[in-house]
């Protein structure tokens, strides 16, 4: 903690006001004091894999999630591909993603494969990134509570059956498990990435019960993008080169990459 004149303030033994003892000036300078990452909101680098734009119709096929320290080096990250069969695919995806997702020896990446020979199922998915945002997401006070996910979807449940066929939705919602507390309000990150209000909205559509991890900002790598693009062509002739392969991971990479060479760029002078 810096000691300065501005914007400073006397703190005593009882805490910031009219201390009597102990008297010293505290800075309330932000741009110049040091804060550890553990107090700061950590940044989760997500982006997500889908049928098409529209939350309504179109399905989500892979998650990423990408926890950084304040250098952006990666501290842990997971990777998600849901069940969907292939002809379920194939009839809720649209042309560009049917092109994209296909199998590799027709030109696509695979994806479209991946997620028909997946056993993870939605709700899992839910259970997975729930204790992920749980335990990496700072901790800004209060108390658990016995307040049951928002989300109607059970938890645990792959929706295998006992001979291991895939269950239908109305077989499914018989599932009952037992949920575990969450601590509501009290924990919360920064989603970052690219365009992410995309990926923000698609994950209030189908996993409600992540909300309250959510802060209200967000770190979208796309707007100093398109001011580059519009205002330093000289800086934007040399922007690291994309993967392209449209898989998360890898799109979640580009997007760090991308971020470290603003950074750089602008930020370390």
């Amino acid at each position: 903690m810096f000691i300065t004149q501005r914007e400073s303030t006397w703190m005593g033994s009882e805490g910031i006001g009219k201390g009597r003892r102990n008297k010293t000036f505290v800075s309330r300078d932000f741009k110049t004091s040091k804060h550890d990452y553990e107090n700061e909101f950590p940044w989760f680098w997500i982006d997500m894999e889908t049928t098409g734009l529209d939350t309504d119709t179109n399905l989500i096929l892979e998650i990423v999630m990408v926890v950084t320290d304040r250098d952006l080096n990666e501290i842990d990250s997971m990777r998600l591909v849901l069940h969907h069969p292939h002809s379920i695919l194939l009839a809720r995806s649209s042309a560009w993603c049917r092109r994209k997702f296909c199998h590799r020896r027709e030109g696509g990446n695979g994806l479209f494969e991946a997620c028909h020979f997946s056993a993870l199922s939605h709700h899992e998915a839910e259970y997975r990134m729930w204790n992920f945002f749980d335990h990496y997401s700072k901790d800004v006070g209060g108390r658990y509570d016995t307040t049951q996910i928002t989300s109607s979807q059970p938890f645990f449940d792959r929706t295998l059956g006992a001979n291991g066929t895939f269950l239908g939705a109305s077989d499914a919602s018989r599932c009952r498990h037992q949920q575990q507390p969450r601590r509501s309000n009290y924990k919360k990150c920064l989603l970052a990435g690219s365009t992410v209000y995309f990926d923000r909205i698609f994950l209030l559509k189908y996993f409600p019960c992540l909300k309250t991890f959510f802060h209200y900002r967000v770190v979208d790598v796309s707007t100093p993008l398109e001011m580059v693009r519009r205002w330093r062509p000289d800086v934007a002739a040399k922007l690291p080169r994309r993967n392209g392969s449209h898989r998360a991971y890898d799109d979640i990479l580009d997007s760090i990459s991308l971020m470290k060479f603003f950074k750089e760029t602008f930020l370390n002078g």
